[in-house]
């Protein structure tokens, strides 16, 4: 088809009801609530076992190992605290992508269905979509929406599992990389509506199966996208689209570093039933002169204790939201 690419009036939200095959496609979702609470609590479950493991582990091994070599239980000790320690943060890494090639099928369908096309051959890339430019989390995830993002015809085109929109090139100011000050590093891109102020949305790319790949595709989308937006060549291709401009509602997201109502208090219960539970499970075991069991008893509680706080604030993070969905500021 033979049009411009422009930015439509209105915001690119998916029809609940669609006639054609690819809007059919569309309009089943896939990244809700559900699906990232299913794999949320997936990723909790391994990530508490590989925190616990190497203790138990170790605690099973010196219960029937009654003649052990000099030093040999310092050094199982020590090695169980390192691999206690990097389990989890390995876990964390490789989980958090959990479902993500299962989106990426999915979505691909769709576009070929939309773009009369692979996905791949027409250059698109799976990523991770969030309104404003400040990380926020949507129901425990940074990322709104999931799609796929694509250059046509001198715009920047998004088809995503809830969304889809176009944005012209001359529309957007700037792309920038934002600091990593909690979580990764995420593109930010500002824009603006003719005659009306600046908007931004921010993306993070998703074509890898670990946070560390995620950040190095990342890195190389921003300079992708950067120097697209630089460049003056233009762009004559004869496949464009018109989508409406991108999403700028931000309700139902809580920003990362807002504090939460009870994160303090829930914080401070849990270190008290840690300390209090590590004073009389491994004092007991230093009264009777077992010092090595002692010291994995205070390492296994405490482990178990960091992971379910964080696990914590993220399930109060999503209530937050909730919370501020009912009851909005200002009503």
């Amino acid at each position: 088809m033979q049009c411009r690419c422009q930015g439509g009036s209105v915001e690119g939200m998916l029809p609940p009801h669609a006639g054609t095959e690819a809007e059919r496609l569309m309009a089943a979702r896939v990244y809700t609530a559900g699906f990232r609470r299913k794999h949320r609590l997936i990723a909790m479950t391994v990530t508490m076992a590989a925190g616990v493991a190497p203790f138990m582990v170790t605690l099973a091994v010196m219960q029937y190992w009654t003649a052990p070599p000099p030093y040999a239980l310092a050094l199982l000790t020590a090695a169980t605290y390192v691999v206690a320690g990097l389990a989890p943060w390995y876990s964390r890494g490789t989980l958090a992508l959990l479902g993500n090639w299962q989106l990426r099928a999915t979505l691909s369908r769709r576009a070929m269905a939309e773009l009369d096309g692979e996905p791949q051959s027409l250059g698109a890339v799976f990523v991770g979509f969030s309104p404003g430019d400040k990380l926020r989390l949507w129901d425990g995830d940074t990322d709104r929406d999931v799609g796929l993002l694509a250059v046509r015809n001198d715009c920047l085109i998004y088809l995503g599992d809830e969304y889809r929109w176009s944005l012209p090139r001359a529309q957007i100011d700037q792309v920038e990389l934002a600091a990593a000050d909690v979580g990764l590093r995420r593109i930010v891109i500002r824009w603006h509506r003719p005659r009306e102020a600046q908007q931004a949305f921010s993306l993070v790319c998703r074509e890898a199966n670990t946070l560390h790949g995620v950040t190095l595709v990342t890195r190389r989308l921003y300079e992708v996208l950067r120097d697209w937006v630089w460049s003056q060549l233009p762009f004559r291709e004869a496949v464009s689209v018109d989508w409406g401009y991108p999403p700028t509602d931000i309700s139902g997201g809580l920003a990362a570093d807002q504090p939460i109502s009870g994160g303090c208090i829930s914080v401070a219960a849990i270190l008290l039933v840690v300390v209090l539970t590590i004073w009389r499970m491994s004092g007991s075991l230093l009264a009777d002169g077992d010092y090595y069991a002692a010291i994995l008893w205070a390492g296994l509680i405490a482990v178990t204790g960091a992971i379910f706080t964080g696990y914590l604030l993220h399930y109060l993070h999503s209530w937050e939201a909730q919370k501020q969905i009912r009851h909005p500021r200002g009503r």
